[in-house]
């Protein structure tokens, strides 16, 4: 049994209320457990006795199948400015333009070598001012641009 020593709260759907009373019922802490009580389950859980069983089989016909994780679609960077760290001269944004530009690009390379692929599109997004949220939505002003680039591939 594959999910044999997997906690029950790790399994979808046991990780709150009633996880915790089919472990107190069934005196169980694993899938494994469950297995082994799956008489005393189909007791004990008339209705959602089988459903339990076969999740804790690694069966649930419910769930999700795994999937392959898929590409990256986008990669973005961003830091947010306050108080005494606040950007002031032109040197500081140039200076943090080019740190965020500097990651993005290395992050770029990455996907080139493992993946060849490169971005199509580039947007950046600039929030102003000291609103009374946090981050972007509590800047007074916001200015977004979004447009098609091509680097060549």
């Amino acid at each position: 049994l594959l999910l044999r020593d997997l906690p029950l709260d790790r399994l979808p759907g046991l990780g709150g209320d009633l996880g915790n009373l089919v472990k107190s019922r069934l005196n169980v802490e694993t899938a494994g457990q469950l297995v082994e009580k799956q008489a005393e389950a189909l007791v004990q859980f008339p209705e959602k006795g089988h459903w339990l069983v076969a999740l804790a089989c690694g069966q649930d016909s419910a769930a999700d199948p795994v999937k392959d994780r898929q590409l990256v679609k986008s990669l973005s960077n961003g830091k947010t400015f306050f108080g005494p760290s606040q950007l002031r001269t032109i040197s500081d944004v140039e200076h943090w333009l080019g740190e965020l530009a500097g990651e993005l690009h290395q992050r770029y390379q990455e996907q080139v070598e493992k993946h060849q692929r490169t971005p199509t599109t580039i947007g950046i997004h600039i929030g102003l001012g000291g609103g009374r949220g946090k981050g972007m939505k509590g800047s007074s002003e916001s200015f977004s641009k979004q447009q098609p680039i091509d680097l060549g591939r």
